[in-house]
């Protein structure tokens, strides 16, 4: 839908429409179409099956922190102090929200407890 939105926009700009001809930037189509979108859903679904979906939920913000590597391996872009700056504090966010353990675990009551013993989604 974004893309459709954005090639309207375009059209109705008049901007010029050009195939990308540097290896760098088709490399970087193939890391966000096929690695960000394929491999790092898949990695998501495995660690939401060991961390809770707001632990999980960290994983976001640690995406543009890639990103911008990768972007400066690939077109030599040079990596800035602000940037580095920046990407300590998301990664001490990270850490404390996201691995530091709880204070407070939740606790199952009997209740909460279907026949098999299992617990039930909601009830906590």
């Amino acid at each position: 839908v974004g893309a459709l939105i954005l090639g309207i926009a375009s059209l109705a700009t008049g901007e010029s429409w050009a195939i990308p001809v540097q290896t760098g930037t088709w490399a970087a189509m193939g890391y966000l179409g096929i690695f960000v979108t394929v491999f790092a859903f898949i990695f998501y679904i495995q660690v939401l099956n060991k961390w809770s979906a707001s632990g999980t939920s960290y994983g976001f913000v640690l995406i543009p922190l890639v990103t911008v590597v990768i972007a400066a391996l690939l077109t030599k872009e040079q990596i800035s102090v602000n940037f580095l700056v920046g990407a300590a504090l998301v990664l001490t966010g990270v850490f404390v929200g996201a691995l530091l353990p709880s204070k407070k675990d939740a606790v199952v009551v009997e209740e909460c407890k279907d026949s098999a013993g299992q617990v039930i989604p909601r009830c906590i």
